[in-house]
């Protein structure tokens, strides 16, 4: 596995170091006046940005330097409408935007979603805690950040929900990547 099991001494240097990363986040947005809410919003972000805009700058990037297709710029229409303003001051994320930047969020959400249930059955059933302990907290603290997009998904009825198609193409993808290591891990 990836990481050390939790009675191996290494396990200690892979928690403390997961712990006190957490830990300085928190601590230096108490420290400039912000909240434990505030923080969850930065790492949430934090994590949406990863999802979608590192990727597919790195994707352009590198289709560019390939000569594959020129590098360009597209804006896109970031100024908030009064319904925008509203979900904001409710403190839910509006998720009305191209499936071009959810599919891999949610791609992301549900493969982490699917991990972590897998994980604790296997956990559970086979008696393989002690070897699947890092690997659990880590997916579970990824589902947990992500539990916007999840009610989003799932549990949100209004227009910033996220729709139904995106939804179901990040399903599918993420089924596809579960399939092909389940196949890649038999054979």
């Amino acid at each position: 596995t990836l990481y050390p099991k939790a009675s191996d001494p290494f396990f200690i240097a892979f928690a403390f170091v997961f712990l006190t990363s957490r830990l300085k986040g928190i601590y230096e947005h108490f420290i400039s006046g912000g909240s434990i809410r505030t923080w969850m919003n930065e790492e949430r972000v934090w994590m949406i940005k990863e999802a979608t805009c590192a990727m597919y700058g790195a994707v352009d990037c590198v289709t560019a330097k390939l000569g594959l297709r020129e590098a360009s710029f597209i804006p896109t229409n970031k100024a908030g409408g009064e319904d925008t303003t509203k979900y904001y001051k409710m403190g839910k994320y509006d998720f009305r935007t191209s499936n071009m930047f959810l599919v891999p969020l949610v791609s992301m959400v549900s493969l982490n979603l699917a991990c972590l249930i897998g994980g604790i059955i296997r956990m559970i059933i086979a008696h393989k805690s002690e070897e699947s302990l890092a690997h659990a907290v880590l997916l579970f603290y990824a589902v947990l950040m992500s539990f916007p997009v999840i009610e989003g998904m799932f549990l949100r009825k209004d227009d910033g929900r996220v729709p139904l198609s995106a939804t179901i193409i990040s399903s599918v993808i993420a089924l596809v990547f579960l399939s092909s290591g389940y196949f890649i891990l038999l054979h």
